[in-house]
């Protein structure tokens, strides 16, 4: 039935003889069938047609395997060289019934990003966020009262670039996100800073600071700051001093200028847009356009791997400036996208979204605390840092300062808590259990300058996985830590925490290769450990990763030949009814334990290997019935409950972690 994708209601395909709402119009077909339902002048098919031929003229007709056409303005090919998907426009957003499309995108058509052509568009943008953004407003009236502009200002108006100081309060400018790239980039050092007082020669700017000056001179911001130009790179104190300023600058700008399609600055914010991006006319109609669909704006930190569209994304100092900053002018290969705290426009409307749901780009830091479970601060912070984890940092020493923008936001909203080294001190001890995840390729040292406990000592991503509550029997019973610099910039001097825990030695822990599962029905013999016989020496650890110890190698087996203990530190009896610690072993030339592993620990009774028992005595023994999921949910959380009480039953100890 090839024409089922290209019927409305009110048409009838010669070829098929089959009607489809337009709603329902999600079908597809080969090319053949589809050129002979058009030639049979079916117009949905005719249209269909017209848009491959016109917004895929480069792909063979033979090399065509499949079409699909969607009753919302898109047509997929799928061709012997892979797949694209095409965009279909109205410059009206009319009704497209008529060809079988519920309603046919509204957009605009860029060629180039170049400012000039945009600048309608972006100007609509802010007038929308500024007159009609009840939350963006607000964000502006309660700054105004009590922030002081940045120490260090370029000065844009009289046709001239002037680096100005302590210019004081309440000024309207923007700010300049890039990439540094390999490239020779103008910088302020104590060398030049005298005669940038006087001028910036703009001539000797990169093309993305040059192109930034436009664009703020074409919206009227006569205020700028750049990083290499506002902070003077060869003083580490004034660096480290604006550094730790850096959640003032962002979040207090106007707008963030983000050069997200440049590796460096040679690239510039403007591009024109690919031909095959270009939208083109539909012969026959007077204002309906094709082209193939550029690659989405992603919506989460999650989407960028492997993604060579947005390098600026990449980058770990960005992630902060993205998070803080209340507006942002993202300038990308085929189009400018605007993200606010309310909304995310684009040139074409293929990226609009009026955000309700916290995605992970929206500029404000606390978008997803609305949909978080529990704890909505802890969840916010333990999302950041797996977003934030996973991106490229130049120096490693920097791990805890890209982040302090975010750390000290964070503060303003945990009255009474104390950071340390990237975790919350109300949060412990459950905030120790960040796991390196997904398991890195190439294992680097860990990083000597952070505490082992912390997250921001290993060279990897890292999250915390699953919602867990604290075992009774372990308890915080000393904090030692000393700030080198303000806190929220992560460094310290002295680090230690002391907890009162159970030690399982690693030896006693059994070793199986078996994966979390319900547990089957207890009250058949033989199937799964009577719950009054389970003992603690029947605990297995089902789940090991090693984290990066300081010589670079790192245990992959169970259980490790460097021995140690394993503390347990949380459960989690909601969902597969497991047991979390962390593995920590002697730290020589110290009285104190490191971290150098995550694990999970469970109970035979709880392993898959018993629902393989009670399948083979199931195909046996015609008089057995599997439990209803009531019953295995009743019998795994008794389990578990009593597992628990084994383990906080337990002798316990103090250890001191370094």
């Amino acid at each position: 039935m090839p024409c089922s994708l290209i019927l409305d209601s009110k048409m009838k395909c010669i070829t098929c003889k089959l009607t489809e709402s337009p709603d329902t119009a999600d079908q597809a077909c080969t090319y053949d069938e589809l050129l002979q339902a058009a030639q049979a002048d079916c117009p949905r098919c005719t249209f269909v047609l017209k848009c491959i031929r016109t917004g895929a003229a480069y792909i063979e007709v033979g090399d065509i395997l499949q079409v699909a056409a969607s009753s919302d303005g898109y047509v997929t090919i799928h061709w012997s060289g892979g797949e694209i998907s095409l965009e279909v426009f109205n410059e009206h957003g009319v009704e497209g019934a008529e060809l079988g499309i519920r309603r046919l995108r509204l957009g605009h058509f860029p060629s180039t990003t170049e400012f000039q052509t945009t600048t309608t568009t972006i100007q609509s943008w802010i007038k929308e966020c500024v007159g009609t953004h009840e939350g963006c407003r607000s964000q502006i009236q309660d700054q105004s009262a009590s922030f002081t502009c940045p120490k260090r200002l370029l000065d844009l108006s009289n046709g001239t670039l002037v680096l100005r100081e302590n210019l004081g309060q309440n000024l309207r400018y923007a700010c300049l996100s890039h990439c540094w790239g390999k490239i020779n980039i103008v910088k302020t050092t104590t060398q030049t800073i005298g005669s940038f007082k006087t001028e910036v020669p703009l001539d000797q700017l990169s093309k993305t600071f040059r192109d930034a000056v436009d664009i703020c001179r074409g919206l009227g911001i006569i205020y700028l700051w750049i990083d290499s130009l506002c902070i003077i790179q060869d003083s580490p104190e004034d660096w480290r001093e604006q550094a730790a300023q850096m959640a003032d600058v962002y979040q207090h700008s106007f707008l963030t200028i983000a050069a997200t399609k440049s590796h460096d600055g040679s690239q510039g914010c403007f591009s024109e847009t690919s031909h095959q991006y270009v939208a083109k006319l539909l012969p026959g109609y007077q204002d309906i356009y094709v082209r193939q669909r550029a690659p989405l704006f992603p919506d989460h930190w999650t989407q960028l791997d492997k993604n060579n569209n947005y390098p600026l994304l990449n980058r770990a100092w960005i992630y902060q400036e993205m998070r803080l900053s209340p507006r942002v002018l993202h300038f990308c290969n085929e189009e400018v996208i605007w993200v606010c705290r309310n909304s995310q426009r684009s040139e074409t409307g293929c990226n609009d979204m009026d955000y309700n749901d916290g995605k992970s780009f929206k500029p404000t830091l606390f978008a997803c605390v609305d949909k978080a479970p529990r704890d909505k601060d802890q969840f916010t912070w333990h999302r950041s840092v797996q977003e934030y984890s996973r991106l490229n940092m130049t120096y490693e020493s920097d791990k805890t300062i890209a982040l302090a923008g975010v750390a000290q936001r964070m503060q303003h909203i945990r009255p009474g808590d104390r950071y340390l080294a990237g975790i919350w001190e109300k949060h412990l001890p459950l905030d120790l259990l960040w796991m390196v995840w997904p398991t890195p390729e190439v294992r680097k040292p860990r990083l000597s300058r952070y505490p082992s406990w912390s997250w921001a000592s290993v060279s990897s991503q890292v999250m915390w996985d699953g919602i867990w509550s604290p075992l009774r029997s372990v308890t915080v019973r000393d904090v030692r830590y000393i700030s080198d610099g303000p806190s929220h910039m992560g460094d310290c001097a002295t680090s230690s925490i002391t907890l009162q825990a159970p030690l399982i030695d690693v030896k006693s822990l059994l070793q199986t290769q078996v994966t979390p599962m319900r547990v089957w029905n207890g009250k058949i013999s033989n199937t799964v450990t009577p719950l009054e016989d389970i003992r603690v020496e029947e605990l297995c650890v089902h789940d090991y990763k090693p984290d990066s110890p300081s010589d670079g190698s790192a245990p992959t087996g169970w259980p490790p030949a460097i021995g140690g203990f394993i503390i347990p530190l949380g459960v989690n009896v909601e969902g597969n009814f497991t047991f979390c610690g962390i593995h920590v072993i002697k730290k020589l030339g110290s009285g104190g334990y490191e971290r150098v592993g995550h694990v999970r620990i469970s109970h035979n009774a709880l392993l898959t290997s018993n629902y393989t028992k009670f399948s083979q005595r199931l195909k046996k023994d015609d008089t057995l019935r599997e439990p209803s999921m009531e019953t295995l949910e009743s019998t795994s959380r008794a389990y578990a409950h009593r597992i628990k009480g084994l383990l906080e039953g337990l002798q316990v100890s103090d250890i001191v972690l370094v």
